[in-house]
């Protein structure tokens, strides 16, 4: 049975009496609320700040000073409530100030009741997709400016469009000077045993000609200043919404420190803070963790637990750096167990070892507070370059992973040509039932084919456009 939370809360702005009332009865028979009625676009902006509705229906021509337009404009620019105008008006100038204010839609009087639905689910659909948008550019913000690995983007041509904070620190280049300049001229590398340079892994991208992303082996960087470090690099293609290559994402990453010539290394100095380690995890794999982190003189294990339960209770005692937990062992909500380590312990970090290499799973981690995440595929020296990074309020992430998410995070950016590929009648069909939010069996259901052949026009769809997800669909779409 539908709880009451799920059903969509409309608030009506409508100064004709009879009609707002037959609004109201046919909102209500299609099975959404109707909190409020309201005549003016005054009373519709206190009305919209006390209730807080999912969506306004809002009449253009209203009694007052303030008519629909501006009050639509007023409610979602300071509420973030989306608006659907309903009126008989259709003139030019009337269309002209309904447009400036980005509509969530528009229903011309008289209306038919599936046009009225039709027009309310979609625009409680592409408000739902617009946050949600909204929250992945600010956590891309967030990750890019936290992240313990210099980024750096590119477009086709190799020069640089953006810069990281640590990306600055690691070449010596500030963003403002680099910004501009040639891939080429900014991240500059050499092998190791021959000191050779390299071709850039960013115009390896570029030449591939199966457009795929590139990981290298270990190399030399070289900074603006001189100065010279190991590094991991891995590279991978921005692509625009017909799947044509817009740009490339670097990610890079040091691992021994500064090198002052090709053999002398900086000795490492003896640590004076070392970083506290609480381990959750199975048995077996807290036995391999103390062998790995042995040698290492700036991480002490303080204390070991093999359960879940036993996270809140040793973090409150020993008040850790760092948590690692197994994952494989963790009955808890992830999200809800972060904000209880939050609560109790702001400065303890958690490290997830994850059993999977599933960027979707790594993004929902990072997402809900977990600073790293170790996978099947990592070793002995991410391990210990993930506990440093993390304890330093950092993001740790596989290095083939970081520019996988980035990829996949970057906003999609529209191809100069401006072309859509070109889509079978039925292939349109899915891509309006799925802005419309309907799953594969749903969509299955209505178009009277097999779950399976959704599944291969989807396929074909992604394909056509270059994308590997709903969202990025639905991003194109709106």
């Amino acid at each position: 049975m539908e709880t009451s939370s799920d059903i969509a809360r409309i608030l009506v702005v409508e100064d004709e009496k009879i009609v707002a009332r037959d609004i109201k009865n046919r909102l209500r028979n299609l099975g959404y609320s109707v909190p409020a009625i309201v005549s003016s676009g005054e009373e519709a902006i206190q009305k919209a700040e006390e209730i807080r509705p999912d969506l306004v229906l809002m009449d253009i021509v209203l009694k007052g000073k303030i008519d629909g337009v501006k009050a639509a404009k007023e409610i979602y620019t300071r509420f973030d409530i989306p608006v659907i105008y309903l009126t008989a008006y259709s003139d030019k100038e009337t269309l002209r100030r309904v447009k400036m204010t980005e509509p969530f839609g528009y229903i011309h009087k008289p209306f038919e009741i599936k046009e009225m639905r039709s027009s309310i689910e979609i625009a409680l659909h592409k408000h739902h997709v617009d946050k949600k948008l909204k929250e992945k550019k600010k956590w891309l913000a967030l990750t890019l400016k936290s992240i313990g690995d210099g980024v750096i983007t590119t477009d086709t041509e190799g020069v640089i469009t953006f810069m990281n904070p640590m990306a600055e620190s690691l070449t010596a280049w500030e963003k403002e000077e680099a910004l501009g300049k040639n891939i080429s001229d900014v991240f500059k590398i050499i092998t190791e045993e021959t000191r050779v340079p390299l071709p850039n892994p960013v115009k390896n991208v570029l030449n591939n000609s199966q457009g795929t992303g590139i990981r290298g082996h270990q190399v030399i960087l070289i900074s603006k200043n001189g100065n010279e470090m190991l590094i991991e690099k891995s590279a991978a293609p921005i692509r625009d919404d017909i799947g044509s290559i817009s740009g490339v994402v670097l990610a890079f990453r040091k691992l021994n420190g500064l090198l002052e010539t090709r053999t002398k290394k900086i000795q490492q100095p003896e640590p004076t803070d070392k970083i506290r380690l609480i381990i959750i995890c199975s048995t077996i794999f807290r036995e391999g963790i103390r062998k790995i982190l042995e040698p290492e003189r700036d991480i002490e294990i303080i204390a070991e637990a093999s359960s879940d339960q036993e996270i809140i209770p040793s973090i409150e005692q020993s008040r850790p750096n760092v948590l690692l937990i197994d994952a494989a062992i963790c009955n808890s909500d992830i999200p809800e167990l972060i904000n209880s380590i939050r609560e109790k312990s702001p400065e303890t970090k958690v490290l997830l070892l994850l059993h999977t290499t599933d960027e979707d799973e790594v993004i929902k981690n990072i997402s809900s507070g977990v600073r790293g995440c170790l996978t099947d595929v990592s070793n002995k020296e991410h391990l210990i370059q993930a506990i440093r990074t993390v304890s330093k309020d950092s993001i740790w992430m596989e290095m083939n992973s970081i520019t996988n998410v980035l990829t996949r995070l970057i906003p999609v950016r529209k191809s100069k040509s401006g072309l859509k590929p070109k889509l079978t009648r039925r292939e349109e069909e899915i891509v309006n039932l799925i802005v419309l939010g309907y799953s594969n069996k749903q969509i299955s259901n209505i178009l009277f084919i097999s779950e399976n052949t959704v599944k291969t026009h989807l396929a074909n769809i992604f394909s056509k456009y270059g994308i590997t997800n709903r969202l990025q669909l639905i991003n194109l779409v709106f």
